[in-house]
């Protein structure tokens, strides 16, 4: 994004659309329809370079936690060519907060790259859905999902100092004047990795001193997201010290009724493989292999200090446990993680306390 010579290409282009399996839902960043019935205007914005990223902001707190199924992103050749390839990368972030122009990212939930050792093809002229994401168990709790695309590799059509004519797209078709129009870019929903800046709220981007808006960027970045409504474990309880009582709050509200099963770990990664539903996030350690013969044992008790960790949700999906804390000593600062699964292959996030 250091170059100038940055023009909003338009094009009429046939957006493929993307449909997300039953029970899931479609997060849409643009405004486009998300079945279009033909070609569609959108605008290309050729000055992101090779290392630089788009990101979407959704908010879904009207949803409660989420877990990611797939994510897609639009990428477009100027002259409405097909085939035209890029290599890219997908990151997931939960939760964002801004300090001006800065946007703040929460905490990094996945990232292909890292998850898997490759990248992502993409291939002009269209919405790209990327893989099923399912097995990660990725799974966002802030109300705030962020879906960013890096752009790794860009082979084709341009360079960094004269932007490149295949690139990720906005739903931007024109108009709007001189300045930044909010109807039309509005604020802390659309994100620009910018180097030597790092993650900027695009409708408030500069470089030198020069805004991007509404020039060099106008829009919503074409970023889509389906979602399901995973189970969730919340924690609650005084500080945890050695000795207090922490409360387990096991929730799946689409799995009324349902057998669950929590464990307990010192770490998540790598976790223990589940297949075919994905990777439970506890470690086989010392702390999981030490509790789970008691608690599969001793269904609804484990010697007092693992109550219900094993039943059944009630008719609003949810159930409650109980951990006691060892009252041991020199256990300071160790920190301990839970999860549950459904016996029928739903797996929840992991949620910790550290004792005190």
């Amino acid at each position: 994004m250091r170059r100038f010579l940055i023009l909003l290409a338009l094009g009429a282009i046939p957006v493929s659309a993307q449909v997300c399996n039953t029970g899931q839902v479609l997060l849409k960043n643009d405004n486009l329809p998300a079945v279009p019935s033909g070609p569609t205007t959108v605008s290309i914005i050729q000055g992101l370079c090779e290392g630089e990223g788009c990101a979407a902001v959704f908010n879904t707190q009207s949803l409660g936690p989420v877990k990611l199924a797939n994510a897609s992103v639009a990428y477009i050749n100027a002259g409405n060519a097909n085939g035209i390839q890029a290599a890219a990368d997908l990151e997931i972030f939960d939760g964002v907060s801004f300090s001006g122009a800065t946007a703040i990212l929460g905490p990094s939930l996945f990232r292909w790259s890292v998850a898997t050792g490759s990248d992502i093809g993409l291939t002009s002229s269209g919405i790209n859905i990327g893989p099923d994401l399912s097995s990660f168990n990725v799974i966002s709790t802030s109300g705030k999902l962020v879906v960013a695309w890096w752009m790794n590799f860009n082979p084709q059509g341009g360079t960094c100092a004269t932007g490149y004519t295949t690139n990720f797209a906005t739903d931007f078709t024109g108009g709007g004047g001189f300045f930044c129009n909010p109807t039309i870019t509005p604020q802390h929903k659309n994100l620009l990795y910018i180097s030597g800046q790092g993650w900027t709220d695009a409708a408030l981007a500069n470089i030198g001193g020069i805004p991007l808006c509404p020039i060099y960027y106008a829009g919503n970045w074409i970023i889509r997201a389906c979602v399901e409504q995973p189970p969730v474990l919340q924690i609650f309880g005084p500080p945890p010290s050695p000795g207090s009582f922490q409360t387990l709050q096991y929730s799946s509200v689409q799995n009324p009724g349902a057998q669950y099963i929590c464990g307990l770990s010192l770490g998540t990664s790598p976790g223990i493989p589940w297949p075919p539903y994905g990777t439970v996030p506890l470690n086989d350690d010392f702390a999981f292999e030490y509790m789970l013969p008691d608690i599969l044992e001793q269904p609804g008790a484990a010697q007092n200090w693992a109550i219900n960790f094993t039943g059944v949700l009630n008719p609003s999906g949810v159930a409650f446990g109980t951990f006691q804390v060892p009252p041991l000593g020199g256990i300071s600062g160790v920190q301990i993680y839970f999860a549950f699964v459904l016996t029928s292959g739903q797996i929840s996030n992991a949620a910790s306390i550290t004792i005190l």
